[in-house]
């Protein structure tokens, strides 16, 4: 039985779409799966932290300094992303791979919350070419991403 998201993912592209989802090629299902094991460590952490203390907790129980410090460690996570995109048109490739699935929940989910990706031109251009997706409309509901 497998529980979390990204492990889900694997196996689901591993199973049943390798050639759609990392086009059955070694070098490219290992590229996206590094991009979802850092997307898990260093995206999905303080972004739950900055959505608890602006907009889920009580206004009581927010702490302005904890949003303030994980805004900087996205910014931060921001940049690395940016170049990475600078070189590949997506995430792990110049191709849509299983990778691109939770980087574009996680830039959605930004765009909805901050919506500036002026100092990112590269995530700019990749947000949108993934919500042109028709697969985007799945995570395109704000109250996904932003309801308390």
């Amino acid at each position: 039985m497998l529980w979390e998201s990204n492990a889900i993912l694997l196996y689901l592209a591993m199973k049943y779409a390798p050639t759609a989802f990392y086009g059955d090629n070694v070098e490219l299902f290992c590229s996206a799966s590094r991009w979802i094991i850092w997307e898990n460590n260093e995206l999905i952490p303080p972004m739950h932290n900055y959505v608890l203390h602006t907009i889920r907790l009580s206004e009581a129980e927010r702490d302005s300094a904890v949003a303030e410090d994980c805004r900087m460690r996205l910014a931060k996570a921001w940049r690395i992303i940016d170049d990475q995109l600078s070189k590949t048109e997506h995430i792990a490739a110049d191709t849509w791979s299983f990778g691109d699935i939770p980087m574009t929940i996680r830039v959605h989910r930004w765009s909805l919350l901050d919506g500036d990706w002026s100092a990112f031109p590269n995530i700019a251009r990749y947000y949108d070419v993934v919500r042109r997706r028709s697969s985007f409309t799945t995570i395109a509901n704000p109250n996904m991403h932003l309801a308390g």
